[in-house]
C-alpha cells in the first residue's frame, strides 16, 4: 500500500512539474538545452540499465526469485523512460521542438 502511494505521488509530481514546464515554455521561458556530453551520458546510462535489467531478470529466473525478477522489470522500464528522455532531448537539440513537458505528462499518467 505504501509503495502504491509513493508511485501515485511520483506520477502526480511528474505531471505537475511537466505542466509547469509547459506553462513556462509557452509564456516566454527558455527551452532546455542539451549538450553532446549530456546526450552521450544518457545513452550510456540506457545501455547499462538494459544490461542490469536483463541480468536481474536472468538471475531471478535462475534462482526463482520474484524480487530479482521485479528488479529486472524495474530496470528495463527505467531504460524505456530514459530512452524517451533521450528522444525528447535529441528532438529538442536538432529540431528545436520541446517535447519534454508532453512526455513528462504521458509518463506521469502511466
Amino acid at each position: 500500500m505504501v509503495i502504491a502511494v509513493i508511485i501515485l505521488v511520483a506520477g502526480f509530481s511528474s505531471i505537475y512539474e511537466s505542466v509547469r514546464a509547459l506553462i513556462d515554455l509557452y509564456s516566454g521561458g527558455d527551452a532546455a538545452v542539451y549538450e553532446n556530453l549530456t546526450l552521450i551520458i544518457i545513452a550510456i546510462a540506457i545501455l547499462f540499465k538494459i544490461a542490469l535489467g536483463l541480468y536481474f531478470r536472468f538471475m531471478g529466473k535462475k534462482n526463482d526469485s520474484e524480487a530479482l525478477k521485479a528488479s529486472g522489470a524495474d530496470a528495463l522500464w527505467d531504460s524505456v523512460l530514459s530512452f524517451s528522455t533521450l528522444v525528447c532531448a535529441l528532438i529538442s537539440r536538432f529540431a528545436g521542438v520541446s517535447l519534454e513537458g508532453y512526455f513528462g505528462i504521458l509518463i506521469g499518467a502511466i
